[in-house]
């Protein structure tokens, strides 16, 4: 350590790498906690420069974005994310100026515009890209940890069911005939949209009541892609059919033998370029099959699958939950 010209005091010390380094205080203390701080973190392993924090969010989220590797649809949704709510925000921000409570304040001005869950995954995405940034030693703590997301009781949705009666009496009847075999698959086999548009009649047997669930359909901007494994290993799964799902499959099969690759909803996917709810879909004014922008939605707020856990028409006289629809 050394007084300047100026009366302040430079802290000298030498990295991890052997590099020297200097930083100026205004008072012999705080440089002298300064040193003993860094030796101290020297020796633990923990030594994050104290310089190297002046990158911008901006310029790091770039290098971050490079070093990923994810699939088609969670780069849009990234990328959908860091334009709309963190790089206006946070792009020319130095990383070690982000603090606890700058994002704090963020979190709550999202509340007040997107819902909760929504900007738990903004949140997350921000906490994601800080995380890296402690690991590339740009940071010594992450300012995300600690942040609350305000919630909007009045605007949670109540969990709903729809009973086997009104599934058969009200819902499905509703339903154009040449769709009804997609609402079967979800209602009977509880299975995905994704996992529904991706099913391939190999993966059906009908004389068993069984099917095999291990592609699903990814919708992507440029349209759907098929995907040969789920999103989680537990997806792959093995599911028995209810009565009237096999029924409707024998009947959409027809006499003829179908090849085992065609998707057996192959017509209700046709077609289409953008997300489920998106207003870039088929662009229809009626329902043209689920999946389409104007009807699938309608379909949901008729008693389909809603936020939180929802009843499915089995083959027993009772309803009973179906996995929450990702």
């Amino acid at each position: 350590m050394s007084k300047t010209p100026a009366g302040t005091y430079r802290a000298n010390w030498r990295d991890s790498a052997d590099r020297q380094k200097a930083k100026t205080f205004r008072t012999k203390k705080e440089a002298n906690a300064f040193l003993a701080e860094v030796e101290g973190a020297l020796n633990r392993g923990a030594y994050v420069d104290p310089h190297a924090g002046r990158m911008r969010f901006g310029e790091f989220v770039t290098r971050w974005l490079a070093g990923r590797s994810v699939e088609a649809r969670t780069a849009e949704r990234t990328d959908s994310m860091l334009r709309a709510h963190l790089l206006p925000q946070w792009a020319d921000w130095p990383l070690a100026r982000i603090d606890y409570l700058a994002v704090q304040e963020w979190v709550t001005n999202l509340g007040r515009t997107l819902a909760p869950s929504t900007t738990a995954k903004h949140l997350g995405m921000l906490s994601m890209i800080m995380q890296t940034a402690i690991r590339a030693r740009l940071i010594a703590v992450n300012p995300c940890e600690g942040v609350r997301v305000p919630h909007n009781r009045a605007r949670e949705a109540r969990a709903g069911t729809i009973s086997r009666e009104a599934f058969f009496g009200r819902l499905l009847p509703a339903v154009p005939a040449e769709h009804r075999g997609i609402v079967c698959a979800a209602a009977g086999a509880g299975l995905r949209w994704g996992e529904c548009a991706g099913l391939p009649w190999e993966a059906v047997d009908l004389d068993r009541g069984l099917l095999h669930v291990a592609q699903v359909a990814v919708e992507t901007h440029g349209g759907i892609v098929l995907r040969a494994y789920p999103k989680t290993r537990a997806g792959v799964r093995t599911v028995p059919m209810p009565p009237f799902l096999v029924d409707e499959l024998r009947r959409r099969r027809g006499a003829a033998v179908p090849d085992g690759r065609a998707l057996i909803f192959a017509a209700e996917t046709a077609g289409r370029s953008g997300g489920r709810t998106s207003g870039g879909g088929c662009g229809c004014r009626r329902w043209c099959g689920p999946g389409c922008s104007a009807g699938w939605p309608r379909w949901r707020r008729a008693g389909g699958w809603r936020r939180g856990r929802t009843g499915t028409a089995g083959s027993s006289g009772r309803s009973s939950p179906t996995r929450r629809r990702r």
